[in-house]
């Protein structure tokens, strides 16, 4: 009964990824403590996320999920870019910044929270995503310019839910597994 009772309690290894489940001598004492693989697999899951904003948005040169202070959680180089374009970290910080603003100007005007920001440019499409708790997924991918200002961004939104909605699922999962140590 005791076991039952506690087992309900702890997350479902086929939902949450491995988990070591050790039974510590009795009916009532169950330990759940995520193995150091959960941490790999989440890492993996957030990379192969990425590859997949790649086929998205097509020549993406860089991205990265970072706070709002510009701390970078997780990051690809994924192309070669422009050879006259600013420098991912440069970009970064900005696109934080940009974030920041968007909120406070949303605020001020008593508008709901953006999820989602793009910056169109004559050849590149810097764009930014709320994730999971104060993250967001920043890119920037480059284009022919007939085709960065026509690039339906929209369409390229509908197909980023699940994307989002994966990497949040891994950051809470990442920040559950630091938090418990």
């Amino acid at each position: 009964e005791g076991r039952n009772k506690i087992s309900r309690l702890l997350p479902d290894p086929a939902q949450s990824g491995r988990l070591l489940w050790a039974a510590l001598g009795g009916e009532n004492m169950i330990c759940c403590c995520p193995s150091e693989d959960v941490k790999g697999e989440l890492h993996t899951i957030i990379q192969q996320n990425f590859r997949s904003v790649g086929k998205i948005f097509g020549n993406t040169a860089f991205i990265c999920i970072m706070t709002l202070d510009s701390k970078i959680v997780a990051e690809r180089q994924m192309g070669a870019g422009q050879a006259n374009s600013s420098s991912p970290v440069d970009v970064i910080e900005q696109m934080g910044s940009l974030k920041k603003a968007a909120e406070n100007f949303g605020s001020i005007l008593h508008c709901s929270k953006c999820p989602v920001i793009h910056i169109k440019g004559n050849n590149q499409i810097f764009s930014c995503y709320d994730l999971w708790g104060h993250n967001i997924l920043v890119f920037s991918s480059y284009y022919h310019r007939a085709i960065a200002s026509s690039f339906n961004t929209a369409g390229a939104d509908n197909q980023m839910k699940a994307i989002v909605a994966s990497l949040s699922a891994a950051l809470e999962q990442l920040d559950k597994i630091d938090k418990g140590r």
